[in-house]
């Protein structure tokens, strides 16, 4: 594994009345960023997983629709996979938005 660098986007929110604009926050975390292979494109339905996602397996844990910057481009964080006690990895997919 290595240490990935991702840009965050935080939405800005309402407090006390009071729009807060959203900010960049730079996280580390340790990863592994790659593409599916073709054997694991077989596993989704039609059309889920394009080959501009990305596969990122790490220990750490993210939240759904977080948007991320890797390797220049600008990707959304979406569907984690969890194995509980049985393993402490988690997996998400990591789609392309195009900007």
């Amino acid at each position: 594994m290595s240490t990935l660098t991702f840009k965050v986007e935080v939405d800005g929110k309402w407090e006390k009345g009071k729009w807060i604009d959203g900010e960049i926050i730079e996280k580390q975390i340790e990863g592994v960023c790659m593409p599916f292979t073709s054997q694991e494109l077989k596993n989704f339905p039609e059309g889920y997983v394009s080959l501009d996602d990305k596969d990122l397996k790490t220990y750490s844990s993210l939240e759904e629709n977080t948007k991320v910057k890797f390797d220049g481009k600008l990707y959304k964080v979406c569907k984690g996979l969890d194995y509980g006690y049985l393993a402490d990895i988690k997996n998400y997919i990591l789609k392309e938005v195009k900007e």
